[in-house]
Formats: C-alpha cells, sequence, structure tokens
C-alpha cells in the first residue's frame, strides 16, 4: 500500500511539473505572437505608406 502512494505522489508531482512547464511555453509562445503582430502592424503601415503616399497626406 505504501508503494502505491508514494507512486501516486511521484506521478501527481510529474503531472504538475508538466503542467508548469506547460504554461511557460504557452506564455514564450504568446509573447512571440504579440511581437509579430505588432510587427506586422508596423511593416503593412510602412507598405502603405511607401505604396501609397497621397493617402498619407489625407489621413490629417
Amino acid at each position: 500500500m505504501e508503494m502505491k502512494k508514494t507512486l501516486t505522489t511521484r506521478n501527481e508531482t510529474r503531472q504538475h511539473d508538466a503542467i508548469d512547464h506547460l504554461e511557460e511555453y504557452i506564455e514564450q509562445v504568446d509573447h512571440r505572437y504579440q511581437n509579430l503582430r505588432m510587427l506586422w502592424d508596423l511593416t503593412a503601415t510602412e507598405l502603405r505608406k511607401l505604396f501609397h503616399p497621397e493617402n498619407e497626406s489625407t489621413k490629417h
């Protein structure tokens, strides 16, 4: 009975560790995609200015 309890405790610890690592990974991916979204917005704005400069003067 003691071995079963020890095994259960170890499995629970491993599962909690795996969840912690998964949460860290998800935060990293979210941060990277947030940076990409910001970069895309900036790139799109600059491309619009480059290819449609007349639109820029009418925005003000």
